[in-house]
């Protein structure tokens, strides 16, 4: 119960930070910074799902742009309102990703990263092939805000920055909400199990292209909402608003933060988001830098940035902390220092010879 009402209390406390950002973060630049980490956020927690099972994803543009697109064509061409829209887009990118990844998920390893690069052109030909439904290269211009909603008498319009963030806010917290859950239950551990050796899963009766399809199913669920608020928020649909360059940017900010939390894709779209903007006048180096960024992270921190912060790292720290506090700072620095020194004796002790029971060396000529 306890830790029960620990968890739900840094949820709380999560939510509220993620939900104030604007009172404490002021000007339209800034809120389009964190608004665009919220949306890379949201596709990078769908790329940490598939990498969790072993699926290396460079298409979550795909989802993206579907999500745009099918709010544009819904609330542009057929007059539906941004809150009915946004469902039927998070279940239209779902159904998208099943009808795709029942063939795709047989492949395996760099084939199936490969076939989601490919697909992400397939995609911006089929939207530049079709322009009687999606307007050709030229896409939407001039996409609606969110239609004002009526909160007991008063109507909320979605028109400031500061409101817009708190819809692509809540998205992010339904999402890592639900990827908390999905994190802590069965599928997490099948997970797991297929990604280490899908050979030894199968023959224990899992269906690993069931699984697979589940958690391609899920990340394409909450990406083409992502998707579908972009369009809102851009005003503008084109072929190129999610790429293959966003799409691979969003793997790499899921693996530069960390797959083992689900605070891994927030901390690396935050960071990925900032290098980006700061080199934007040397647009060449944005992918070169975060390729070494990336580099480094995978030989240094293999966990990702969030690993720096983990749970035993934390309990060694609060050790620390707690021993400070109960022996006095200079009694604990003095106890810390002592201890260095017998370390030191004993690594000397070892170099050459054996070890006396006091840590100390026996002279060469005095061994029996």
């Amino acid at each position: 119960m306890r830790d029960r009402l620990a968890t739900w209390g840094r949820a709380g406390l999560i939510g509220a930070v993620i939900l104030t950002v604007p009172l404490w973060l002021r000007g339209p630049y800034y809120l389009h910074l964190v608004i665009t980490v919220a949306m890379f956020s949201i596709a990078g927690l769908g790329a940490r799902l598939l990498l969790l099972v072993g699926l290396w994803s460079f298409g979550q543009g795909v989802f993206l742009t579907i999500g745009a697109y099918t709010s544009a064509i819904l609330v542009v061409d057929l007059g539906l309102s941004f809150w009915a829209a946004l469902p039927v887009v998070a279940l239209g990118g779902a159904v998208a990703a099943a009808a795709v990844g029942y063939p795709a998920l047989r492949l395996r390893g760099p084939y199936f990263a490969i076939f989601t690069m490919v697909l992400v052109f397939a995609v911006r030909e089929a939207i530049i092939l079709s322009p009687r439904l999606t307007h050709g290269a030229s896409g939407f211009v001039g996409v609606p805000r969110p239609d004002p909603v009526a909160i007991g008498g008063l109507e909320v319009s979605f028109v400031s920055p500061e409101r817009l963030y708190t819809i692509v806010a809540a998205l992010l917290l339904l999402t890592m909400g639900v990827m908390y859950r999905v994190d802590r239950s069965r599928l997490a551990k099948v997970l797991s199990a297929i990604r280490q050796d899908e050979v030894l899963a199968q023959s224990v009766g899992m269906n690993a292209t069931r699984y697979r399809m589940g958690a391609f199913v899920i990340a394409a669920f909450f990406t083409a909402a992502a998707g579908a608020f972009s369009a809102h928020y851009y005003s503008v649909v084109h072929p190129e608003i999610w790429g293959l360059w966003p799409s691979i940017f969003v793997t790499t900010y899921a693996i530069i933060g960390g797959v083992r939390s689900v605070f891994g894709p927030v901390v690396g779209a935050t960071v990925g988001v900032l290098v980006v903007e700061v080199l934007r006048p040397a647009e060449g180096l944005q992918g070169v830098l975060l390729g070494i960024t990336l580099m480094i992270v995978v030989f240094v921190l293999p966990g990702g940035l969030t690993s720096i912060v983990s749970k035993e790292t934390v309990a060694r720290i609060v050790g620390r902390l707690s021993e400070v506090r109960s022996l006095g700072g200079a009694a604990w620095l003095r106890r810390s220092a002592h201890g260095a020194s017998d370390d030191a004796i004993g690594r000397r002790g070892t170099t050459n010879g054996h070890v006396t029971g006091s840590g100390v060396q026996d002279p060469p000529g005095d061994r029996r």
